[in-house]
Parts: structure tokens; C-alpha cells; sequence
């Protein structure tokens, strides 16, 4: 585990050597600030933004909604795909996730910001958009466990048994992979409803200020912010899957 670890960092830290000496490079040879401004620009701005409580405020405000309209999504995905395959309603369920998916993100946020409060639109609006992901992975992977499920029937097992014996260990990779990949998703899309809804703190409202103020290192700033927000969840899945894991004696996923 921790030749891994030490592994993941050295490559992290190579690929942001390499994209700062590349954003150096392109920022010289474009010679224009407005349009992209240099590292240590941004850097300075990111400086500034560390020294204000306010900042605090909307990094915890954003990454609050993203891990709420996760944890809504993971339960729901959850409850929906152990009650389809108990009593056979894939079809149906399966049109709506489909169209869910299909929907752009763009047409949710303009829908919420008609019904919904604008410190909730983010919530609501990464929610859709996680849960049909969530959702088919949960369902592929009973469904791939299928044989067990059949033997349920033939032996008459109780449901509940079903559950916790059959589904629980059939969605518990899953729900670790899943984590891995939606929460930083979550944080993608509610950074983009705070844009558009600009709820009382966040990101992207703070994104929206600095873009109507032309203040591009600020933008930049805040969208380094929000990368390596990205990064540290799932970083932090990674590795409590690995702790987990140890604990249990099993194999490194």
C-alpha cells in the first residue's frame, strides 16, 4: 500500500510540474494576461484567496451540496436497483434512467431555477445527474449476479436475507468505484448550478463574480481550487478503500 501511495504522488506531482511548465510556456509565448495569465499571477491570487474567511465559507458551502446530492443519489440508486430485481420492474425504471441521462445538465439547472430555491438548485440539479450513473452501475452489478439471485428462488430465500447476503456483497465494489468517480462529478456539477443559480456562498458563484469582473487569474485561481477539490475526494475514497480493505484481510482493489 504505501509503494502505491508513494507511487500516485510522484506521478500527481510530474503531471502538475509538467502543466505548470506548460502553462508557463503558452502564457510567454500568447504575451497577454487578460486572455491567459501567468502562473505566478494566479498563484497570487490564490495566495489572497487563502488568507480570506470568506473562501473557507464557499469551499465548504460547495463541497456540502456535492456530498449531499451524492449521498441522495447512492441511497437512492441503492433502493431502487435492490427493489427492481426483487420484483422484476427493470423495463420501466430502466426508460426513465435513460431519459435522465439523456437530458442535458444545462436543461436541469434552467428547470430548477424556476421551482427551486437557489442555495438548493445545486443540490438537486447534481443529484439527477449522479443518480443515473450510480444507478446502472448498481444494477449491472446484481444483474451480473444473476445466477445467485436464481438460486434465491429455488432455496426460498427471504428478501431481506436476499439482501444482505446476495446484493450487499455484489454492490459493495460498486459503491467503492462509484464514490471514486461521482464525487468528484458532484462537485463538477454543483460548481456549475452555483454559476447559473449564484446561491448566498460557493464556488461558482465566486467563478461568476470573477468572470463578470474580466478577472481572469481569479478565475483561474478558483478553477485550480476546484481541481484539486476533485482530487482529494477522490484521493480520500482511495484511500479509506485501501484501509478497508487491509482491515478485511482482502486483496488491493
Amino acid at each position: 500500500m504505501k509503494k502505491s501511495l508513494t507511487q500516485n504522488l510522484i506521478f500527481v506531482v510530474a503531471m502538475v510540474v509538467s502543466l505548470f511548465v506548460i502553462w508557463l510556456i503558452a502564457s510567454l509565448l500568447v504575451n497577454n494576461t487578460f486572455l491567459l495569465p501567468t502562473p505566478t499571477m494566479v498563484l497570487a491570487e490564490l495566495g489572497t484567496l487563502l488568507g480570506k474567511g470568506s473562501f473557507y465559507s464557499s469551499v465548504f458551502a460547495t463541497l456540502w451540496r456535492a456530498v449531499v446530492a451524492f449521498a441522495i443519489s447512492l441511497v437512492v440508486a441503492f433502493v431502487l436497483a435492490v427493489v427492481i430485481n426483487l420484483f422484476n420492474v427493470r423495463k420501466p425504471v430502466s426508460v426513465v434512467v435513460t431519459l435522465m441521462r439523456a437530458m442535458p445538465t444545462i436543461s436541469i439547472i434552467f428547470l430548477c431555477l424556476v421551482v427551486f430555491h437557489s442555495n438548493t438548485i445545486s443540490i438537486i440539479v447534481a443529484s439527477l445527474v449522479a443518480f443515473p450513473v450510480i444507478y446502472e452501475a448498481f444494477d449491472s452489478a446484481i444483474n451480473n449476479g444473476q445466477q445467485l439471485n436464481q438460486m434465491c428462488d429455488v432455496f426460498e430465500v427471504g428478501k431481506m436475507a436476499r439482501i444482505r447476503y446476495v446484493f450487499l456483497p455484489l454492490l459493495s465494489k460498486p459503491i467503492y468505484q462509484q464514490s471514486r468517480a461521482t464525487l468528484p462529478l458532484c462537485i463538477k456539477i454543483a460548481v456549475a448550478g452555483e454559476a447559473l443559480a449564484l446561491p448566498m456562498e460557493g464556488i461558482g458563484r465566486d467563478m461568476f463574480i470573477a468572470k463578470n469582473a474580466y478577472d481572469m487569474a481569479m478565475l483561474f485561481a478558483w478553477t485550480i481550487v476546484a481541481l484539486v477539490i476533485c482530487y482529494l475526494l477522490e484521493a480520500s475514497v482511495w484511500g479509506i478503500g485501501k484501509i478497508i480493505s487491509k482491515v478485511k484481510g482482502g486483496n488491493e482493489q
